[in-house]
């Protein structure tokens, strides 16, 4: 084992060995051999413009690692182009030669996030800026060329920031950015791979495994990373990879600009192949909030044409809010298990009163598409034009939207339907065993659902409509205001009154982990049994806590 050195100052001529005998950049790790259980480390405050390339693989039990040392900032690896060569153009804006507008919406000033303005006048304050014929302005107190040294001003390039093609690496404490496509990428086979306490930013796509090629990948765990201002994904886990986990990170500021052709998301999985993709604990938010009237469709976490072969794809105990379409969209995907995900303030994009309005969780189905055997357990919804959504359309010769199970669920706050279904999603035309029980719609209020496209304004009338799945005659529904603490402080835990506790229905070992009150997203999700309180589960994502019984029962659950 061996462990090099890099920082801003080095000499590549240097054996790396230690901080006085450092490497000078990156780029020097494509021309060295590394071995099983060999550390790359880069020194805090360090800064380039360069990309980190590994042409050796670790092994089982002896990764090759890249980490950070000493104290300051993480070092930065920006694989984006360096703008340059500043005039002052008045008052503290500076100007700058570039030919086109930047790419992704985005420019970093020292690994720190810039802030595009509608015009050279709307700069007044360090960060921001403005792009126009052929001319970036930036508003700094001083001349950037020397006021921003590390690395400086960067706009994203077609380039990759760190490269996933080995097996057996570990990314630890390093801020990667500057991707226009990927800033961290896996094209092939690379597998085994950890992404931890890294900050992923100013870019496309933050993180993005796998292509169409159908490469075979597998063993990503992607954890308490900060990933924010991309213009795509934060997370992109693409075809054939297996067995990966993306948990405790913060995505945040995703598609923050109207970029017309995009299908953003905080995280997104889409693809054949994909197969024991796990996602939770997650902080999603922020997505798509300042884009325009249309050409984006931002989600927080996105499901997308993804069968699993033999183990489910999980999304659990994630907080996703202010996203501009669903918060979870599950799309023509089968077993999928959403569940003890809390979704507020969401949904609040496109209009069209059918089909496209968003939903705080969405699973729905198209063409000859299948979407089959999802689960949606005990997840908490405010907010937005409609808490849950389940419906067909577009269809074509096999399409099916068939035993999808909703239950233990609260969707209140709604500005259109607590839940709207349409077609097969009311077990209709190419739909059936579509379920929902033991759900909280708040109190029956004026079209408060929408069922195979009509509107019902009591649970009566909802449970008297054709195919309606009923269990000895009744749906289980709770008709009343669950009783939230303070849903307008995003305190959605229940108070003592609340009709959901102990109203649910036992879901099994699987589904028995609840939020405790002092859930943290997403550094401190906490979770606690079902079975340890009270007589029976609680309808939501929450577990009521009786006073003076705070975390009884309570565990830490790091997979699922």
């Amino acid at each position: 084992m061996s462990q090099y050195y890099v920082k801003v100052g080095g000499n590549n001529g240097n054996s790396g060995l230690s901080d006085l005998l450092a490497w000078a950049d990156p780029g020097k790790i494509g021309s060295v051999t590394l071995a099983a259980d060999d550390i790359v480390s880069f020194k805090c405050g360090s800064a380039w413009f360069s990309s980190l390339n590994c042409g050796q693989s670790g092994m089982a039990g002896h990764r090759i690692t890249f980490n950070s040392y000493s104290t300051g900032n993480k070092p930065i690896i920006n694989c984006g182009t360096q703008v340059s060569t500043w005039t002052l153009d008045s008052g503290s804006i500076w100007k700058a030669t570039l030919a086109s507008a930047p790419m992704c919406d985005s420019v970093s000033i020292n690994g720190v996030s810039g802030v595009k303005m509608a015009s050279k006048a709307a700069c007044v304050s360090e960060h921001q800026w403005f792009w126009a014929s052929s001319v970036l302005y930036l508003y700094a107190p001083g001349d950037p060329d020397t006021q921003y040294t590390t690395p400086g001003v960067g706009v994203p390039a077609y380039s990759t920031a760190a490269y996933l093609e080995k097996n057996y690496l570990t990314f630890d404490g390093i801020q990667f950015e500057g991707g226009g496509y990927a800033t961290m990428r896996n094209t092939g086979s690379g597998s085994h791979i950890v992404i931890k306490n890294c900050e992923v930013c100013n870019c496309e796509r933050g993180i993005e495994l796998g292509t169409s090629a159908m490469t075979a990948y597998s063993d990503y765990e992607i954890y308490d990373n900060v990933i924010h201002d991309c213009s795509g994904e934060g997370i992109l886990l693409l075809y054939n990879g297996s067995q990966l986990k993306a948990y405790r990170n913060h995505v945040y500021n995703i598609a923050i600009t109207d970029i017309a052709g995009q299908w953003p998301s905080g995280i997104k999985i889409f693809g054949e192949g994909l197969d024991g993709i796990e996602i939770y604990e997650n902080h999603v938010h922020d997505c798509g909030r300042t884009a325009g009237a249309s050409g984006t469709t931002c989600v927080g976490i996105w499901v997308d044409y993804v069968h699993p072969a033999t183990t489910a794809t999980i999304v659990r105990h994630n907080c996703v809010h202010d996203v501009r379409e669903h918060g979870i969209f599950v799309e023509i995907s089968s077993d999928s298990h959403v569940w003890g995900n809390v979704v507020y303030d969401c949904a609040w994009g496109t209009a069209d009163g059918g089909y496209f309005t968003p939903a705080g969780i969405t699973v729905d189905c198209r063409e000859t598409y299948l979407t089959q055997n999802n689960l949606t357990y005990n997840n908490t919804i405010y907010g937005g034009q409609i808490g849950l959504k389940c419906l067909s359309y577009s269809h074509g010769v096999g399409m099916n939207i068939s035993n999808n199970l909703f239950k233990n669920n609260i969707a209140i706050g709604y500005t259109e339907h607590a839940l709207y279904t349409e077609n097969g999603g009311a077990n209709g035309t190419g739909g059936s065993g579509n379920t929902f029980w033991y759900n909280c719609f708040g109190a029956q209020a004026t079209n408060f659902i929408c069922w195979g496209g009509v509107n019902k304004s009591t649970y009566d009338a909802w449970e008297a409509s054709a195919n309606v799945v009923l269990d000895g005659g009744t749906t289980h529904s709770i008709n009343a205001d669950p009783l939230l603490t303070n849903p307008t402080t995003h305190d959605f835990t229940l108070q003592a009154a609340s009709p959901c506790i102990n109203a649910g229905v036992s879901l099994g070992t699987t589904y028995k982990y609840g939020l405790m009150h002092d859930s943290v997203w997403p550094a401190a999700v906490v979770l606690g049994d079902q079975g340890a309180h009270g007589a029976g589960w609680e309808i939501g994502a929450y577990i009521y806590e009786a006073s003076g019984s705070w975390i009884v029962g309570a565990l830490a659950v790091g997979g699922s």
